[in-house]
């Protein structure tokens, strides 16, 4: 069991490790793309610390180490599972917001919000659909 927990946490942090990488390059490559190569070049480079942050301080705080991806026991998952939740509730919170505000000025936005109320909308009953189907 203690192997197998290290070799999910391994793989964890070389995902995020990997992703960071990934959308460091994607920054900088629409950086580049749209002549606004110190934009690309900043969105790099902090993609590039916040991977070095996780990988160097994973093992000295747990935050990290789950931001590293390291969910090893049913503790850990219940943080992110509670983390993920919290998220969700702000999202719909500033997407709801947003959608009132720029409903309320006719602002330009207001498609942009409704578009994201409703795919947050579907997500959450086909996840309910999807997670009551499999138990």
């Amino acid at each position: 069991m203690t192997n197998q927990a290290r070799e999910r946490g391994a793989s964890g942090i070389a995902g995020v490790l990997t992703l960071c990488v990934v959308m460091g390059l994607v920054y900088l490559t629409i950086g580049v793309a749209t002549d606004q190569t110190r934009f690309g070049i900043i969105g790099l480079l902090i993609m590039l610390a916040y991977g070095a942050v996780l990988f160097v301080g994973r093992r000295r705080l747990e935050a990290l180490a789950l931001l590293g991806g390291a969910f090893t026991d049913e503790r850990r998952h219940d943080i992110g599972q509670r983390a993920l939740a919290f998220t969700a509730n702000v999202l719909v919170i500033g997407i709801l917001g947003g959608f009132f505000v720029s409903l309320a000025t006719r602002s330009e936005y207001t498609e942009v919000f409704a578009g994201l109320g409703a795919l947050g909308g579907v997500a959450f009953i086909v996840g309910i659909v999807w997670n009551s189907v499999r138990g």
